[in-house]
């Protein structure tokens, strides 16, 4: 368990992709514990935010050059 997590966690900042999703995971928290997001960015664009946030995981994913072990 404890080589899993290192390996999750080791050098996680180097990454644009993983930066961003440790971003998704804080809004996330923020959102489940208040609700103050949805009511932030409003009903009318929340399906378009959800879909935005899909597309920007996409795009990081496909300028991905490097495993994390050569960074």
């Amino acid at each position: 368990m404890r080589n899993i997590i290192r390996k999750i966690f080791s050098n996680w900042w180097k990454s644009k992709t993983q930066v961003f999703n440790a971003m998704l995971v804080a809004v996330g928290l923020i959102e489940a514990n208040t609700g103050e997001f949805r009511s932030l960015v409003g009903d009318d664009n929340y399906g378009f935010f959800i879909v935005a946030i899909g597309v920007m995981g996409w795009y990081l994913r496909t300028v991905t050059t490097k495993s994390m072990k050569d960074k």
